[in-house]
C-alpha cells in the first residue's frame, strides 16, 4: 500500500490520485496531527463494500468461498453470454 505524507499528497495529487485510481490500490495519507486518511477509488470503494455486505452473511461467505476453491480447483464450465441468457430466460 501506498503511502504519501499530507504535503506530498497536496504537491502531487493528480498524479497521485490518478496513481491510486489505475492500480487499485489504496492510498494511505500520513498526517501529523489526526487519523491518517485512506484514498481509493469510488469503484473500489463500492467493491470492498459489496465484499463487506456478501461476507456478513454467514451462509453467503461460505457459499463464495466454496465458489472460490472449485474455481481454483478447475471446476468451472465456461458458457457465452448467449448461452448464459437462454439459460436464466428458462
Amino acid at each position: 500500500m501506498e503511502t504519501a505524507s499530507l504535503s506530498d499528497f497536496r504537491a502531487n495529487i493528480k498524479q497521485l490520485l490518478d496513481q491510486t485510481a489505475d492500480s487499485h490500490e489504496p492510498l494511505i495519507v500520513k498526517r501529523q496531527q489526526g487519523e491518517d486518511i485512506i484514498v481509493m477509488s469510488l469503484s473500489d470503494y463500492n467493491s470492498h463494500r459489496e465484499t463487506v455486505s456478501l461476507m456478513s452473511n454467514p451462509a453467503n461467505a461460505i457459499k463464495l468461498m466454496q465458489s472460490i476453491e472449485e474455481h481454483k480447483a478447475g471446476k468451472v464450465i465456461n458458457v457465452s453470454i448467449d448461452e448464459l441468457d437462454a439459460f436464466i430466460s428458462k
